[in-house]
């Protein structure tokens, strides 16, 4: 039962004892037990986010909407933790007005395409292009991509486009917007009558070094258009600053240009930290989530709220993704598995359910996960939706009838890595075939219902399946076998004549029972057999696998790999 609850996270009915204890399950810190005939409900994390939230009663007594905020900056093209702060943002707010029906709520996703550009991305085409522009707003550098009208506008497009695909519907401001439409004038104006204070906050978490010529704002050069320059004065009295364009910034240098400017109007910005404390008090937030690289920066920029006599808004911070070698994923690298990847290889519902899983564990993202989270996927559509509260939450979430396919139903019992396999094992690239085999198959029992959604998976398999290609072994060979693992394979072939292919456990039992008695490995004979099927070293069951193969298809397939490896013996011994 525990298992069960540590991996779905769900409303359960458990019996007996009472044994209620603390744990730590995919979806955060739960209570769970024993308790006759009762359900026992599990507090997901965004309910506890919610609880945090609840303390900060300014805004419910006087009827004025609750703002939740996230953040991108549009340096690079938007990966799997830009889509998650908006898609994990936007369970909070359901689930804050679950409890709080009455009050209003505002989902806004602020882009900071003033930012300036600081180094070119890996990932994106006409580098040299890119590179004329380093210091310059991203707003303000050409679209490398050739489609819309700056750098930051195409990063933009692509995330709104990947939001509207799964249905969320936040609405999108962006620091251009609000600089030059003078919707921040009023916090500039008031950060300029306070420099000393905001600098008694940020000038003791700087390098002494730095402290001199820090300033909260940045001018952008009048001449070259670039954050090359240092703030020489303040005039609060004229809303205005000086500059000298004389530093560095992105690699590239100041013009010497010197000038006045207002802070009004977009012709400064202001610094990370204080522009995020900015964005907090104009726009009123109430709610922000961030990734665990930026903590010490929310503690500053709340710190400056406080100077500016403004509640900062509750925060939490979320752990990163990391790709497969452990290093987080980068806008400007395209590192780990691109969202576009993934949908490509299993249902836009498999990256909703993954999101719903506790923000406050690191994790890597990879095929591998896509596959075991389609799986766990599969298995949290077996419950009904009436007593799920995982699937009630990501319907809630999102806009009617974007990710609701197939009523979200599933009674089959395989699962994606066994299709993922069974591709494998076929060797046939085609949909309808492969359905087929399923439909066909006397051996794998799919439920009617499930058809249309089997089609659908067979689709996301084959294309899985391709992925997988550029690491399996080029061919059975690649193996060299002992001759331990040659009469293991011919033991297996002799049984397997007789084997009841009706009965997986026992076929499971007996491939134990030949890699046992010629003292193999258990996992090296294992993988062996699995590179023999399906040409990949980990595979689902292996009992199951061969039975829905059934004897004819098994048996060739280990005979064709044994063979290989045999001739491949005897060229070696001819070599030498």
């Amino acid at each position: 039962m525990c298992s069960n609850l540590d991996r779905l996270g769900t409303t359960v009915v458990v019996s007996s004892e009472v044994r209620l204890r603390k744990g730590y399950s995919a979806h955060g810190w739960v209570r769970y037990g024993k308790v006759a005939g009762v359900k026992i409900m599990v507090s997901e994390w965004w309910d506890q986010e919610v609880e945090l939230l609840a303390r900060r009663t300014r805004k419910q007594v006087n009827s004025q909407p609750v703002i939740f905020e996230t953040g991108y900056g549009p340096s690079g093209l938007p990966h799997l933790g830009t889509f998650a702060e908006v898609a994990r943002t936007s369970f909070v707010r359901w689930a804050f007005t679950k409890r709080f029906p009455d009050i209003p709520s505002r989902l806004i996703a602020f882009s900071d395409d003033m930012d300036g550009l600081r180094s070119v991305p890996e990932n994106v085409p006409n580098k040299d292009m890119v590179r004329l522009h380093l210091g310059k707003p991203l707003s303000s550098v050409p679209d490398p991509f050739g489609i819309a009208d700056s750098f930051s506008g195409h990063m933009i497009g692509r995330l709104k486009s990947f939001l509207a695909d799964f249905g969320f519907e936040p609405e999108f401001y962006s620091s251009s917007e609000c600089y030059y439409s003078g919707a921040f004038d009023a916090g500039l104006l008031k950060l300029l009558e306070n420099v000393e204070a905001v600098k008694a906050v940020v000038l003791p978490t700087l390098q002494p070094e730095t402290r001199v010529t820090w300033s909260p704002f940045l001018p952008i050069c009048e001449v070259c258009g670039r954050y090359t320059t240092i703030v020489s004065d303040y005039h609060p009295q004229d809303a205005q600053i000086s500059y000298a364009c004389s530093t560095e910034f992105g690699g590239a240098s100041g013009c010497g240009n010197t000038g006045r400017v207002s802070v009004r109007g977009g012709k400064v910005k202001v610094g990370w930290k204080v522009d995020w404390a900015l964005r907090w008090m104009m726009l009123g937030v109430d709610y922000e989530m961030y990734g665990k690289d930026l903590i010490e920066s929310a503690v500053i920029s709340g710190k400056i709220c406080k100077a500016l006599g403004v509640e900062p808004p509750v925060g939490s911070f979320y752990e990163l993704f990391l790709d497969e070698e452990g290093h987080k994923i980068s806008k400007k690298i395209g590192n780990g598995i691109s969202l576009d990847e993934w949908r490509s290889y299993a249902p836009d519902d498999s990256i909703l359910y993954f999101l719903t899983k506790s923000p406050k564990k690191a994790r890597k993202i990879g095929r591998e996960l896509v596959g075991k989270t389609t799986d766990e996927f599969l298995l949290l559509l077996k419950q009904p939706t009436a007593d799920n509260e995982l699937l009630r939450t990501m319907m809630a979430a999102t806009a009617p009838g974007i990710c609701r396919k197939h009523n979200w139903n599933w009674s089959s019992e395989f699962d994606f890595s066994l299709l993922v396999s069974l591709v494998g094992a076929l060797g046939i690239d085609d949909v309808a075939a492969v359905h087929s085999f399923l439909r066909d198959n006397p051996a794998l029992t799919l439920a009617p219902q499930d058809d249309a959604f089997a089609f659908e998976l067979v689709q996301f398999a084959l294309r899985y399946d391709r992925g997988l290609r550029a690491t399996r072994l080029p061919d059975a060979a690649a193996h060299e076998l002992s001759i331990g693992e040659i009469h293991a394979l011919e033991t297996l072939l002799q049984r397997l004549g007789d084997a009841d292919f009706t009965a997986a456990d026992a076929l499971q039992t007996m491939t134990y029972e030949v890699g046992k008695a010629r003292d193999l490995g258990l996992r090296e004979w294992f993988s062996l057999l699995y590179q023999a099927l399906t040409k990949n070293p980990t595979g689902p069951r292996l009992g199951t696998l061969l039975m829905l193969l059934g004897r004819e298809r098994s048996e060739k397939k280990l005979q064709e790999f044994l063979n290989s490896a045999v001739k491949s013996s005897e060229k070696d011994e001819i070599s030498t």
